[in-house]
């Protein structure tokens, strides 16, 4: 998302705000009154951010005394893998994807401490990656400088991304279209011990013993799947 588009969806949201005032509407109102300035998908994507709080399909401002909490559970978030007592999340995004901002999920800035208004730095030894929750007025995060920081990947590639969750730094590895890591490989993709991945990976999907692949297919990651079952195990 550019710049630009992030401070048209800011003047959307206050511009939903102003409308609003204190009161509680039906979100097809505020597509009617407002729609001459604002597409419908714009003001949908807006008011189902945390700015505002949606129920039975009403919408109304969120109050001072509603904290914003999302979830930092990710073990049924597509192309994400953390567990407790993971050094860092691991998130697998297509290179074809990377070329600007990322859109994630916002339970990945919740697990990593940031959330709407904030934004972290990552030293990722080539480059430097950020993770910005832009306002209130987003639904979700944004990584950014992912193309700088693997230059090397082509389009097929897929990035295993790791966001330390408590220092800032990061790295970004190319898991080729073609390419069959062993266990110990995939232990240093996902910087992991090897002698502990299979339980780390259990934990981090909620699953119990060698469910991880299945459990990565559910929820559509079948690159990731493929590399799990794929990988000699000890």
């Amino acid at each position: 998302m550019t710049t630009e588009g992030s401070d048209e969806r800011d003047a959307a949201g206050a511009a939903v705000e102003t409308w609003l005032g204190d009161a509680t509407r039906p979100v097809d109102e505020v597509l009617a009154a407002l729609g001459d300035e604002w597409s419908p998908s714009l003001l949908r994507g807006v008011t189902s951010a945390p700015a505002f709080v949606i129920e039975a399909g009403t919408v109304r401002r969120r109050g001072e005394d509603e904290p914003f909490e999302p979830p930092t559970d990710v073990s049924t978030t597509r192309g994400v893998l953390c567990g407790r007592s993971w050094p860092a999340l691991v998130m697998a995004i297509p290179a074809s994807e990377a070329t600007g901002s990322v859109t994630v999920n916002a339970r990945v800035g919740a697990a990593l401490g940031v959330l709407p208004g904030d934004e972290r730095h990552f030293d990722a030894g080539d480059g430097e990656l950020r993770l910005r929750w832009h306002s209130p007025h987003h639904r979700q995060p944004e990584l950014s400088g992912l193309a700088a920081a693997s230059p090397e990947a082509v389009t097929d590639d897929l990035l295993i991304v790791r966001l330390d969750r408590r220092a800032p730094m990061a790295a970004v590895e190319v898991l080729g279209a073609e390419a069959s890591p062993d266990v110990i490989e995939l232990a240093g993709l996902l910087g992991l011990d090897v002698a502990t991945m299979a339980v780390d990976l259990a934990e981090a999907l909620d699953v119990h013993g060698d469910q991880a692949a299945a459990a990565l297919r559910r929820r559509g990651d079948r690159r990731l799947a493929e590399v799990v079952a794929g990988a000699t195990w000890r």
